[in-house]
């Protein structure tokens, strides 16, 4: 069952996000499954005229007078971005605003971290009304490149979190470094194997000839660690998993521990690695 909350309004940062009153404090709010263009400089990414011209269209016409938003999570739990902001669905008016933005040709369905488990069959037809009919970015007004590049790099890794979602639903024991988080750093502090889902997201060569990979974000730091006898194999990852256009997405099953004060899972044998899930 999703959670939903009537929160008000304080601002519109930007085309996707916002800063709402959260049980009595301000917070951040991120629209989740779409990925509009930046009004401004952030999270890497760079702010263009259209990004700008989208901030202006939804603080003109979707959030005009407006005091106060529903926002909406998958489940009962609340979900947080990366940079620690609630990720969720916002209504504004009763209209779903994540597919409003899609559906006119503002951002794409964002399928980067997953295809949406919520509203899934209205963002993909929004999608595919907004492409049909060439609005927006589909029409060649964006500044961010090639979108259709890019939504088939989001599909591919798509396809590998399907896969995770789909053996938790079978009950499997996976810890997924972004959602289970606080489970990886207990397990690491009482040194138990366990099974890790996450994102290879940057190596790092240390002079003893050892190879670190991060995993997922550095809001929550995990490392496989390569020592110096599984160099080979950290470069054959870092290679083939490692950057755009990648799977990204591996299954690492070891020994969770502490290092100096960030959990790690030790890498030193190929069969320690998968591209699917390890049945229990």
């Amino acid at each position: 069952m999703s959670l939903r909350r009537v929160c008000a309004l304080i601002a519109v940062v930007d085309s996707d996000t916002l800063k709402v009153t959260w049980e009595g404090q301000e917070r951040l709010v991120r629209l989740m499954d779409v990925d509009p263009e930046r009004s401004a400089l952030g999270g890497g990414k760079p702010a263009t005229e259209f990004g700008r011209l989208t901030l202006r269209w939804a603080r003109q016409t979707v959030y005009a007078d407006v005091d106060s938003v529903e926002i909406q999570f998958p489940t009962d739990k609340l979900e947080y971005s990366n940079s620690g902001m609630l990720l969720c669905y916002v209504d504004v008016r009763g209209d779903n605003y994540n597919v409003r933005l899609v559906r006119e040709g503002w951002s794409p369905c964002f399928e980067k971290y997953g295809r949406p488990r919520l509203h899934r069959e209205a963002m993909e037809k929004a999608e595919l009304w907004a492409r049909v009919e060439g609005r927006g970015i589909w029409g060649g007004r964006g500044g961010r490149g090639d979108y259709g590049a890019l939504k088939d790099y989001w599909r591919i890794r798509a396809g590998q979190i399907d896969d995770y979602r789909q053996a938790i639903a079978l009950g499997e024991d996976i810890l997924d470094s972004r959602l289970q988080y606080d489970e990886i750093e207990n397990r690491a502090q009482n040194d138990t194997d366990g099974q890790v889902f996450a994102e290879l997201a940057r190596s790092y060569h240390q002079d003893d000839g050892a190879v670190s990979i991060q995993l997922g974000g550095p809001r929550q730091p995990l490392d496989a660690y390569f020592p110096k006898s599984a160099r080979a194999l950290a470069l054959f990852l870092e290679r083939e998993y490692v950057g755009f256009g990648k799977p990204n997405y591996l299954f690492f099953n070891g020994r969770l521990s502490i290092n100096g004060e960030n959990p790690q899972i030790v890498i030193d044998r190929l069969d320690q690695v998968r591209t699917f899930p390890t049945r229990t």
